[in-house]
């Protein structure tokens, strides 16, 4: 997959300099590993938050993320999974990324992370052994 990006990512840099003429060469050094989830960690996390909020508000499967991420060297280590507490208030259509100028933590998110945070803890031991 890394290979696959980096080429794609030279593709349009390239496609963008010759619309304007210009031409550049491009080093692509490698970096963080790519982060990927444990499968039985990604189970159980289904598991249990499918327990604490509505089962179609659980989007498994999500898309692979340009991104850098620290926890790819915890996951390459011990069995981890990454997760993303959705935080767009149910009335917007689109919201900024958290990275963004624009972005505004939304505060009514809190209640949820905490109560995913807390049940994870406390059932993922009883649940690994029955993987």
């Amino acid at each position: 997959m890394t290979h696959t990006a980096a080429g794609l990512i030279v593709g349009y840099d390239f496609d963008t300099l010759k619309v304007f003429g210009a031409d550049a060469a491009v080093t692509i050094e490698g970096g963080y590993p790519v982060l990927v989830n444990h499968e039985e960690s990604t189970a159980i996390f289904e598991k249990i938050s499918r327990s604490v909020i509505e089962e179609e508000l659980v989007k498994a499967n999500h898309p692979p993320l340009m991104g850098c991420e620290d926890f790819a060297y915890y996951a390459e280590q011990i069995p981890g999974m990454f997760w993303f507490l959705g935080i767009r208030p149910p009335e917007a259509i689109d919201y900024p990324r958290n990275h963004h100028a624009k972005f505004d933590f939304n505060d009514d998110a809190l209640t949820i992370g905490i109560e995913m945070h807390c049940e994870i803890a406390r059932r993922f031991a009883s649940l690994w052994q029955s993987f």
